[in-house]
């Protein structure tokens, strides 16, 4: 599994990255690129501005620290003017790297575009740049990208290529999980919500370029993107069979939500915080419904706030769910669809965000698979909490007409979980710079 960092280059006599060779997928770095200077055909192991090597080990650094995966594989493009003068990274050195990219993708193994880069703040709704990244949606590769510095302008502060509705827009969160004050907000130019999630973004420390065991620390959602490029990476890694699109939805639909303003996401935050163990477990685990048993299940042993699973819906059932919190924590249930729209955004089914209900209550109109997500509500203590599916064919009459009532029917014990709203994040923290 490989991730291309589209960035300065990346330092290769890194400790944390060590070493190049060419298409030897037993090496960390396994290809490279020169998209501004096309016509450097010699590959080298520089990042003279360091951007690249710090965003790359966050990805997927296996030595010294580890990155978010560090099983991965690295192909090191850079966009970058890396002489002393000059301008800097150009649309069409952009349009190189990804096309590059589309070309190479099998040979190096591609799966992840990672972009922790964008424009400054363009006042048109149409960016040539917007669209260039679809092309890499288009043959498979999912596309991580950072929804800018450029927060402190409020809506539509996110500027190309963060603006792409398929890719993957990551704004930053600090070490206490509030969002970083220049994460750039939706929605978009065009009218999309975003971002999509967020990830730490504020003092990262991760490998720098002074030395072979150097460190530097820098501050913005380009340090956020490759958090995400690396959770990503996983879920590949564990289903090589999902779409760009799957990925996204699987990221979303498990992400946490930081703020408690009673919605499933919204323009600051997107649908919150990745949560990558949740959604492994969302990809990878299944339960029936009808013969469910009662399980133990401690997630604050795995530092997570979300709880997800597979289900198979039928038509000719009212399904009704709860999470009671035995020492008074609340958490919202939601289920989702499984199949994503084209964008890869989440199907709803039904939730219980932004109500005071501590149920939902549903029925489909046909057979189908879906995801029960349970969350965690922001600021609610840990708690134990009992899932329960109440078999009660009148309980959606009930929660019409009648808000409130005790629902009288079989109650399943579905599951019993623990969740925690304590999280530490993957790699250390310090200071400022972005791109």
């Amino acid at each position: 599994m490989t991730i291309a960092v589209l960035d300065t280059g990346i330092y290769a006599e890194h400790e944390a990255l060590r070493s190049y060779s060419a298409k030897n997928f037993s090496a960390k770095i396994v290809g490279w690129y020169d998209a501004f200077f096309p016509e450097n055909l010699t590959p080298y192991d520089m990042d003279l501005k360091g951007h690249g090597t710090h965003v790359a080990s966050i990805a997927a650094a296996h030595n010294l620290f580890n990155g978010t995966a560090p099983g991965a594989n690295l192909v090191a493009i850079n966009i970058y003017n890396l002489t002393i003068s000059g301008p800097d990274a150009t649309d069409e050195s952009v349009e190189r790297a990804i096309n590059w990219t589309v070309e190479n993708r099998l040979t190096y193994r591609i799966r992840v575009a990672s972009m922790s880069f964008g424009r400054d703040p363009f006042l048109s709704e149409s960016d040539p740049l917007t669209n260039i990244v679809t092309r890499l949606v288009e043959v498979g590769v999912v596309v991580v990208v950072s929804a800018g510095n450029e927060g402190t302008h409020g809506e539509k502060s996110i500027t190309a290529p963060g603006d792409n509705p398929y890719a993957i827009t990551v704004g930053a969160i600090d070490d206490g999980d509030a969002v970083y004050s220049l994460s750039g907000q939706g929605p978009t130019r065009q009218g999309n919500s975003k971002p999509d999630v967020v990830a730490p973004g504020v003092r990262i420390e991760a490998a720098g370029v002074a030395s072979p065991t150097a460190n530097s620390t820098l501050t913005g959602t380009s340090m956020a993107v490759p958090h995400v490029s690396g959770a990503v990476a996983i879920l590949l890694q564990a289903n090589a069979t999902l779409t760009p699109a799957q990925v996204k939805m699987f990221l979303c639909a498990t992400a946490y939500k930081t703020r408690n303003n009673g919605q499933l996401s919204d323009n600051i935050e997107g649908y919150g915080k990745i949560q990558i163990q949740s959604a492994l477990e969302a990809l990878q685990m299944k339960w029936d419904l009808e013969s469910w048993p009662t399980v133990t299940y401690d997630l604050a042993k795995q530092e997570t706030s979300v709880w997800a699973r597979q289900v198979c819906l039928k038509p000719s059932q009212i399904y009704s769910i709860r999470a009671v919190g035995a020492n008074g924590g609340k958490a919202s249930v939601t289920v989702f669809q499984m199949t994503p729209d084209s964008f890869g955004r989440p199907h709803l089914i039904a939730t219980n965000i932004g109500s005071h209900l501590n149920r939902i209550a549903f029925q489909v109109q046909e057979s189908q698979d879906a995801l029960i997500v349970v969350k965690l509500n922001p600021g609610s203590i840990d708690d134990t909490f009992v899932i329960e599916l109440l078999e009660d064919p009148l309980y959606l009459g009930l929660v019409c007409f009648a808000i409130g009532s005790t629902a009288w029917g079989i109650t399943t014990v579905l599951a019993w979980v623990k969740l925690n709203s304590h999280k530490k994040t993957i790699v250390r923290k310090k200071r400022s710079l972005f791109i």
